[in-house]
């Protein structure tokens, strides 16, 4: 006979390891706490552990002293926005940003959380959307986070009551 306990279950660490992450793509910018904030109340929410992706030079031929300067500033970006955040894991690595997230969420992601610039048009033929390129190469939900209005004053990571992703169903 079933009988539902009247206390949720709390996930352990081993659970959370088990579970496949939410990916939080960020790149050095001013709009990375607000992309983190929000990948931190996902990963949250959904009870599954948070991976922080960060590339801090797309130029994987980067070798010697320049190589060492990129992935240690590219560590230190990521330290100084995790402060406040529990990450239980993170990814710093020269790579294109694109194949970078795509791989690792390859590797078993539940969703990923990118910010963008709202490059449109000739800009972003020109420059590239990064955002964009993630989420037309992704296997899973992909979630963007639009930079807040500079003359509002938006949270840094918003409540999420619901989540909502489209289903294939064959």
């Amino acid at each position: 006979m079933y009988n539902p306990s009247p206390v949720p279950s709390v996930p352990t660490d081993a659970h959370l390891r088990q579970q496949r992450p939410v990916i939080c793509a960020v790149d050095d910018d001013g709009h990375a706490p607000a992309v983190l904030g929000t990948a931190a109340v996902l990963a949250a929410q959904l009870a599954v552990p948070l991976t922080v992706v960060h590339s801090p030079s797309p130029d994987v031929y980067l070798v010697g002293e320049p190589r060492r300067a990129a992935l240690e500033r590219g560590n230190a970006f990521v330290d100084e926005l995790a402060r406040s955040y529990a990450i239980d894991e993170r990814v710093v690595e020269l790579n294109d940003p694109v194949r970078l997230v795509t791989d690792i969420a390859e590797e078993g992601a539940t969703m990923i959380v990118i910010g963008t610039r709202r490059r449109t048009g000739l800009r972003a033929a020109l420059l590239g959307s990064v955002s964009q390129s993630v989420v037309a190469s992704a296997e899973c939900p992909v979630l963007i986070v639009p930079p807040a209005d500079l003359d509002a004053a938006a949270p840094a990571a918003p409540a999420i009551e619901e989540i909502s992703a489209p289903v294939a169903l064959s």
